[in-house]
């Protein structure tokens, strides 16, 4: 038993090394099998920035990640949900 389990380890430890020297083996998700929230998709090169609610039109850099974005027309409320503009609208009367 003591023998298996030192087996184990040392297997591991080989898979785990192989990875980190090697970016190619270091196992990825397909985009297309990624399930996103309502009102969004996954966009493999997403804005690295977020339309809001309150913020309709940020600043964003060229730098693009891996992320699920509001779908056009949609934008992250307080809670982060992807809410249409009139129901950004709605959340703000309701803040106040």
């Amino acid at each position: 038993m003591e023998t298996f389990t030192f087996l184990l380890i040392a297997c591991s430890c080989t898979v785990i090394q192989s990875w980190s020297e090697d970016d190619t083996n270091i196992p990825y998700y397909d985009d297309d099998i990624i399930a996103c929230p309502e009102h969004e998709v996954y966009n493999s090169c997403g804005l690295n920035c977020t339309k809001t609610c309150f913020h309709l039109n940020p600043p964003c850099s060229t730098k693009c990640i891996k992320k699920c974005e509001c779908r056009n027309g949609f934008y992250r409320n307080r809670w982060g949900e992807c809410v249409s503009y009139d129901d950004c609208y709605s959340d703000y009367i309701v803040s106040m």
